[in-house]
């Protein structure tokens, strides 16, 4: 084949001897280095490199965003977004907030694992990435001068390049009378519609004047969200857990507790906002469908302790409307309690997702347990499915499906079939793995709008016997999966994957805190893979995105045994097409023009036509093609389709 002295010498030659050297080690999910200890730190001079990076997250757009540290002549906390490759650091240590008191600075971005007591619950969230790259989080801040008698935490937002301070411990409440301050940041959702925003509030000369505030923020002002019954408030209460969320219509659905000195009754309710009137879809104690002397519960489990005391969101919110909760079952008659999962559709009908005492058709003697732990709530899509992780009698497995159109349940004891089927169960084969190993732990699961999930998990080989130092399989394997079903569930990350850096194999590592449980005296362990338990869909942090990108942070050794931390990006599976077009049309325009071509389909080829050029890009089972006459006759193999994005990227 005869070439021109142009590009596309450089783009077959390159590839095709590189090829060899990649694929055989290349065979998960694209997944690349995005930012590493040790390397410049984006936005700062080129004496500071990144340090400590922790908490990465990404919206649909691929836009990601991370804290860490920059160290040079000193050690400057940071948070950095963008797309990969064109980071840039959003707000450092010592940095001016807009918005706020010009004595109020920067000092770092809060995390759910680093906000201890300071925040009620631990219940604030990590950053969040919207849709089309906004950046929004609980900041700590610096005061010099007059100094605040609240911890100085604040909501800070970044949109179009510019810095907001929104609302902070100490300030004026808005929309309450002049004597209450905000006394505590409790939680936020964010997507382009907007910012939700939940605090509590307090009398300034009386701390038993709690209540809880709830507020919409427009990119402009504050809107304080009614209560929908008169004469009562939001309040804080302690034996639940208060969340908010936001789709990308605005609308906002949230958990708090209704109550005040004038309100008739004291209860925690689900609450619906379409930025006209606020709606009351559910109050603790409301009857139950068609189950006599049966109630909702939505603070408390039957013996009266504190069910979502570890989680930061109980709903799961959908663009259409829907919501996702727990709820607690109690019969007054004989004092009968049970678990239950249910959805609140656009109207506000409620629907059953699951009974705990339910089984599976093909599995009538393991019934369904309901832990109520934060990884264990339902994840809703826009397709109305929900992911639900239940606890079986002898298992833990993992279960999809739709609400049931009617409760068909007298009682709360007549728990039958279940509409839901399985996706997953502890023992199945994980994909990646040999046929003797298996999944021991399901730890987490991120769903996106289309129903794909991202799966954290634990896996052992069975032929080993051997034990840790901890007690503890020492196979054991940390790893993260991502699929719609068993059958396309892939491999994306874990413990020792090999990954190229400037051609150079390196292995990744997920770092591990291991801590005793005092009652057991057993070793629990908690790996980085444990992606954030949460939806692309409702405002919140997540690592998971609608393309099906996953961001996530780990460890490595560089040449030379430096051990480094990194933020690592793997390409969504259906993304992986697109990027290659994209990035062909970027480097090698010569090639491949005009920009943003017509995708088409042919023979089993996915493919576009540049006529400005005269060529064609095509990729047919995972590998890629060209064709045209600057390419010589025919059609001609490029390689396989994960490693031109590794070669396209590098350029």
């Amino acid at each position: 084949m005869k070439m021109r002295a142009t590009s596309l010498r450089i783009f077959l030659k390159v590839i095709l001897l590189n090829v060899t050297i990649l694929y055989s080690s290349y065979l998960f999910s694209a997944v690349h280095l995005i930012a590493e200890s040790g390397q410049s730190a984006a936005g700062f001079t080129s004496e500071y490199t990144y340090n400590n990076l922790m908490t990465p997250v990404i919206g649909s757009s691929g836009h990601v965003a991370f804290t860490g540290d920059a160290i040079g002549r000193n050690k400057l906390n940071a948070v950095w977004s963008g797309l990969p490759g064109q980071l840039k650091v959003i707000i450092k240590e010592n940095d001016s907030v807009p918005g706020f008191p010009d004595n109020v600075f920067f000092s770092s971005a809060l995390s759910t694992n680093t906000i201890g007591s300071r925040i009620f619950a631990m219940q604030a969230e990590r950053i969040i990435v919207t849709e089309s790259g906004h950046v929004g989080f609980i900041a700590e801040l610096k005061e010099f001068g007059a100094i605040s008698q609240d911890y100085p935490f604040g909501v800070v937002a970044y949109v179009g390049g510019k810095i907001y301070g929104i609302l902070r411990n100490g300030d004026q409440a808005p929309g309450f009378s002049q004597e209450y301050s905000i006394r505590g940041i409790t939680n936020l959702a964010f997507t382009d519609a907007g910012m939700v925003i939940q605090a509590v509030v307090a009398d300034r000369n009386s701390n038993q004047s709690e209540r809880m505030g709830i507020w919409f923020w427009n990119f402009e002002t504050l809107e304080l969200i009614p209560s929908p019954v008169a004469n009562c408030s939001y309040i804080l209460l302690s034996t639940a857990i208060s969340s908010v969320n936001i789709n990308q219509s605005g609308k906002v659905a949230f958990s708090s507790g209704l109550g005040g000195a004038l309100c008739p009754s004291e209860t925690f309710g689900i609450f619906k906002w379409d930025q006209k009137k606020t709606q009351m879809i559910l109050a603790g104690g409301d009857p139950v469908p068609g189950m006599a002397d049966t109630t909702f519960h939505l603070d408390l489990d039957n013996r009266g302790l504190n069910i979502f005391a570890i989680n930061a969101n109980i709903l799961s919110f959908n663009d259409q409307g829907e919501i996702s909760f727990p709820a607690i079952l109690r019969n007054a008659a004989n004092g009968s309690a049970k678990k239950s999962l249910w959805v609140a559709d656009s109207s506000g009908a409620i629907k059953l997702l699951s009974l705990e005492g339910e089984f599976l058709a093909e599995d009538v003697n393991n019934t369904f347990l309901l832990p109520f732990t934060e990884a264990s709530l339902p994840l809703i899509a826009s397709n109305g499915l929900s992911i639900v992780p239940v606890k079986t009698d002898s298992s833990i497995a993992i279960l999809t499906g739709a609400p049931r159109p009617s409760q068909p349940y007298a009682n709360i004891n007549e728990a039958g079939v279940s509409q839901l089927s399985t996706v997953l169960q502890l023992a199945d084969q994980p994909p990646g793995f040999g046929d003797t190993w298996f999944f021991s732990a399901f730890s987490s699961i991120a769903m996106n709008k289309a129903g794909q999930f991202a799966l954290s998990g634990t896996v052992v080989d069975a032929d080993d016997t051997s034990i840790d130092v901890y007690g503890s399989p020492s196979s054991r394997k940390f790893g993260i999966w991502r699929g719609t079903s068993k059958s396309d569930l892939e491999l994306v990350a874990y413990d020792g994957m090999p990954f190229f850096v400037k051609g150079e194999e390196m292995g990744l590592y997920f770092l591990i805190q291991r801590f005793v449980n005092g009652t057991a005296g057993s070793v629990i362990t908690f790996s980085e893979s444990q992606i954030l338990h949460s939806s692309t869909e409702g405002g919140r942090a997540t690592q998971l995105n609608d393309s099906g990108q996953i961001v996530f942070g780990g460890s490595f050794e560089a040449p030379g045994g430096d051990f480094r931390r990194g933020i690592f990006l793997a390409e969504g599976k259906n993304n992986q097409e697109e990027r290659v077009f994209a990035l062909a049309e970027q480097v090698f325009p010569d090639l491949f023009s005009p920009a943003n071509g017509v995708n088409q389909t042919a023979e089993g080829f996915l493919f576009r036509f540049y006529p400005a050029t005269n060529t064609y890009l095509g990729i047919k089972n995972e590998t890629v093609f060209v064709a045209g006459e600057r390419f010589g006759s025919g059609i001609i193999e490029v390689g396989p389709l994960e490693n031109v994005i590794v070669f396209l990227e590098a350029q």
